[in-house]
């Protein structure tokens, strides 16, 4: 597998030619973005403020260092209870202020994972 092949749904950043074309759009400085759809040789990213189509060329991976990706968090998908009359319904939060590195740790057998990925599209691709 080509290590820059990018699906939808991968989480990536722009070139900084790219992120400085777009940046008075955008309110956050993060150059953190995912993958909507792809079509040819363009892709439509988006983030939390802005919503954009691209050259896929100016698509980069964003690497597991804890700098370019110090901005995600892991929300794994909770499945709902088994709960019995008058028992209270359990909630579930995003953990926004832990490294999703750390928490992924704790749901997988970190030492296996930890060595097949590089980049966090791997993540996205072959563990989630």
């Amino acid at each position: 597998m080509d290590k820059y092949c990018y699906r939808k749904g991968d989480i990536v950043k722009l070139s900084n030619e790219c992120l400085k074309s777009i940046g008075r759009k955008r309110i956050f400085s993060q150059n953190l973005f995912y993958i909507k759809d792809m079509d040819g040789l363009f892709a439509n990213v988006s983030s939390d403020d802005v919503d954009v189509k691209i050259p896929i060329r100016d698509i980069l991976p964003v690497k597991i260092n804890s700098i370019e990706d110090r901005d995600i968090y892991y929300d794994p998908v909770v499945a709902a209870s088994v709960i019995g009359a008058g028992q209270e319904t359990p909630t579930s939060k995003k953990d926004k202020g832990e490294y999703y590195l750390n928490a992924l740790r704790r749901s997988f057998n970190s030492e296996q994972h930890m060595k097949m990925i590089e980049y966090n599209h791997f993540i996205c691709h072959d563990i989630l």
